[in-house]
């Protein structure tokens, strides 16, 4: 009789990649920037006139 193999236990899921963070780097910068971004769009150019009331 040939000795019984030992089983694995299962792999553990592989996290997100928006999960992950290396040491040392803040988890929300990404949060941070894409709030700054829609911000700089919105706010960079001059108001729309087409809604300001006459």
């Amino acid at each position: 009789m040939t000795p019984a193999q030992p089983i694995a236990p299962p792999l553990p899921r592989p996290s997100l990649p928006k999960a992950r963070s290396r040491a040392g780097e803040n988890p929300l910068v990404h949060i941070i920037l894409a709030f700054w971004a829609l911000w700089h769009c919105r706010h960079a150019r001059p108001p729309d006139t087409s809604l300001t009331p006459l």
